[in-house]
């Protein structure tokens, strides 16, 4: 039987168990010294780069993030990805204190 354990790193790692289990890459990334969302910016520039000027991409998932794209510059630190605050995770909460009504008029 397999279960999954979302936001337990440690519980999925011993469920996968010959499977190597990687977690906590934001964490990882501020400890870094990184602006908190490691791998939105290598994704944005795999598919969105730009052909000229610059772009920026706002991400509003659990925890928003914005990825600023250059098409002058290259090398590991041309792009840039950071967390712009909170995202989804509030309105989530919201809906499920049951705080939240919504009428129509």
């Amino acid at each position: 039987m397999h279960r999954a354990f979302p936001g337990d790193p440690a519980a999925l790692s011993a469920a996968a168990g010959s499977i190597t289990t990687v977690a906590d890459f934001r964490m990882a990334d501020i400890a870094a010294g990184g602006l908190g969302a490691p791998l939105t910016s290598t994704f944005d520039h795999m598919l969105l780069r730009p052909i000229a000027g610059v772009q920026v991409f706002q991400n509003i998932g659990g925890l928003a993030n914005a990825t600023i794209l250059s098409a002058h510059t290259s090398g590991p630190h041309s792009d840039y990805a950071l967390d712009t605050g909170p995202g989804n995770c509030l309105i989530d909460t919201v809906c499920l204190c049951g705080v939240f009504v919504f009428t129509w008029r």
